[in-house]
């Protein structure tokens, strides 16, 4: 069962709703704009951005997507079925790609995810039909079920010294797949 937070005020700014949380710091909940680029902003009236909380972009029809260097948490379903979604940066600040975070990003060819990432949730690349190449940094201990379930392009897939559990089913349906280090 997957909890989702409810929130009781949402903000507006620019084309993207947020809000403030405990802590003072600013998580994005929604996408309103038309834009195919779309630039999120580091900070939000004097405040770091630094979570994509869920569902915050899912099923929009953006094509590249640049993060700020605060950011530390992608949430659950956050860019799920973005299926023309071709490029975004993973900053060295993003510790947690949560649940379905990319499920079904089927234009997704190249990922780099920074060395500081710990935790890739379950069917975090689900379907992710273009991704050719993934190296997962020693920092992830754990890659749990069918994180890359489907990726039917990846050629290679790398897991960095210091990954210590690739649970089952995590990498299925791989028919391209030509180097698993």
């Amino acid at each position: 069962i997957m909890s989702m937070q409810a929130y009781a005020t949402s903000l507006v700014y620019g084309d993207f709703n947020y809000v403030i949380e405990e802590n003072d710091e600013i998580t994005i909940i929604g996408y309103n704009g038309t834009g195919t680029s779309v630039d999120i902003p580091q900070t939000i009236d004097g405040k770091k951005v630094t979570r994509i909380g869920a569902c915050a972009f899912e099923e929009t029809d953006i094509v590249h997507v640049k993060l700020p260097d605060s950011i530390t948490t992608i949430g659950y379903k956050a860019f799920s079925r973005c299926k023309k979604l071709e490029t975004i940066n993973f900053p060295d600040s993003l510790k947690v790609i949560d649940e379905y975070a990319f499920t079904t990003c089927h234009s997704l060819e190249a990922i780099e995810l920074g060395n500081q990432v710990e935790s890739i949730g379950t069917c975090a690349f689900q379907l992710c039909i273009s991704l050719t190449e993934i190296t997962v940094p020693g920092t992830v201990k754990t890659i749990n079920g069918n994180t890359f379930h489907g990726c039917y392009a990846l050629e290679e897939l790398i897991f960095e010294e210091g990954v210590t559990t690739i649970k089952e089913g995590a990498a299925l349906n791989l028919y391209s797949i030509k180097k698993i280090v």
